[in-house]
Order: structure tokens, then sequence, then C-alpha cells
């Protein structure tokens, strides 16, 4: 089994303290998110655990606890989020200089290949154009080199929920994002832009859950949570099959989410998993 901690909120930045009690329990009940008042149990015994896939913003609170976690023999990933686009997109969300200190850290520490940058959503506003995509991202990835061996990237997914709070946005601070993705012309340039980037840095490129056709551009459908991945890295023999619980887009080995939607508290506008 394949622990994602997770899709629904920042686990190690927020929730380290919690997470390693449910370790040191061996177990962790998991609310269903449609129906709260249904659980279950699911079990943290590193027996039962083939390895952890963190997902982060903020992996300095858990840093500590990761000796503990290699002691118990968990085999664990992180998939990181550095995009650097700042208030008001991202009013909480700690800055792309500290992020990428963090990174850098967490890299050290437990090796680049560990270690998966996502440079997730891809967001066009209005005035502002591709430079200002493109200069995050190179400066992000020239701080990363030699940190990471994968960049993981998709453009921006209009959920109801992240288009009324953009709305409210554009309405409140005149700040207006466009969606580009039947501007052929335009996410191709950006693509090969991304793609020229990653490699001049060392980084393998990939698209997570896109559904738009970036393969003509250099950037191949990913997996944010690829069991043949692990198995590769760790030795492992997961059944990497697609999770059938995820959108039809996603390539996702089939895994169990932990952690509760709505709880994370960088509330950042383009997020799915909050209000």
């Amino acid at each position: 089994m394949i622990i994602s901690a997770s899709r629904r909120t920042d686990i190690p930045a927020f929730y380290s303290s919690w997470f390693m009690e449910c370790i040191r329990e061996g177990r962790v009940v998991v609310k269903n998110p449609f129906r709260p008042s249904q659980a279950k149990t699911v079990s943290l015994l590193p027996e039962d655990v083939d390895a952890i896939v963190f997902w982060t913003r903020n992996a300095n609170p858990l840093l500590p606890a990761l000796r503990e976690l290699d002691q118990r023999g968990f085999h664990y990933i992180f998939l990181y989020t550095i995009t650097g686009y700042g208030p008001p997109l991202e009013p909480q969300a700690p800055s792309s200089e500290a992020a990428v200190h963090v990174f850098k850290r967490l890299s050290r520490t437990i090796g680049p290949h560990r270690v998966m940058w996502r440079f997730d959503p891809i967001i066009f506003v209005e005035g502002k154009g591709e430079k200002w995509i493109l200069t995050r991202f190179e400066s992000i990835a020239r701080s990363l080199k030699n940190q990471t061996s994968t960049v993981i990237v998709s453009f921006l997914d209009y959920y109801r929920k992240v288009e009324r709070r953009l709305k409210r946005l554009e309405e409140t601070e005149a700040v207006k994002t466009i969606d580009i993705s039947t501007r052929k012309e335009v996410v191709a340039r950006i693509s090969h832009r991304l793609v020229e980037t990653a490699h001049e840095n060392g980084m393998e490129i990939c698209s997570c859950a896109e559904t738009i056709d970036l393969e003509p551009y250099g950037i191949r459908p990913g997996s944010c949570i690829n069991g043949n991945y692990l198995n590769n890295l760790f030795g492992l023999t997961i059944r990497a099959d697609k999770d059938k619980s995820q959108r039809p887009e996603c390539r996702c080995t089939t895994s169990q989410d932990i952690g509760e939607y709505n709880t994370c508290r960088y509330g950042c506008l383009y997020c799915y998993a909050i209000r």
C-alpha cells in the first residue's frame, strides 16, 4: 500500500506532529471526504506500507522526524510545490527563496531522486504574459539544479470553486487569470521553453493529469505517484495500477490519501482542496 500524505492538505507543513503520532500508533483514521460521518482505519505499520508520498510546500517541520521514519523502515519521497507566484494568488505560501532553501536541505538529506519539484499549476495572468510565468520557472529551476531530477507541471484547472475565488480576486484586486488551454500557440511557446529550461538544469519534465496534449512540445504525461518509479527506487514490487478514485487524466498509481480537505492554511486561490 502507498500512503499519500496528502492531496487533501499539507501534512508536512502543518500536521507533522499528528502524522508522527499516527506512525507511532501504527494506524490513522481517514474520514470519507463526501460523508465525514463515515471513517475507516488505515494501517501505518511498516510491514503494511510500501511507501509514503508526501505532498508539501514546506517540509521543514517534518525534517527532524525523518531519522525516525528511516529507523522504522519506511520508504518515502516528497512532491514539493514551488511556484513563486506570491500574493494575492498565494497569500500565505512560503516565498520561493524560503521554499528553495528547505528543498535543498531535504535533497541533501535524502537525495535528489527522492524529491520532485512541482511547478503546478501554471497560471496565465492578464497583462503579465508568458514572461511572468517563465521568469519564475527559470529562476526556481536554476536554484534547484542538481537538487532534483524531475519537475512536474500542469496548466490551471478551473474548478467551479476556483473560478469563484478568481472572480472575487478580479473584482477586488483587478487581477484576472486567463484560461489558455485553447490557445495552442501560447501553450506551445510556454511548453517549449519549460522543456529547454528543465533540461538545461538537469531535470526531466512531465505533466500531471493534463487534459492538453503536451507531448508534441516535449512534455510527456506523468504520474506524481508512480509505482514503477518507487519500485526502481526502493526495490519494491508494487502493482502500478491506475488509481480509479482519481480523475480520468490522472495516471497515479493506486494509493490511500490521509488527512482532510479544507485544512491547509496556505489559502492558495487556485487550490482544489479548500472551499
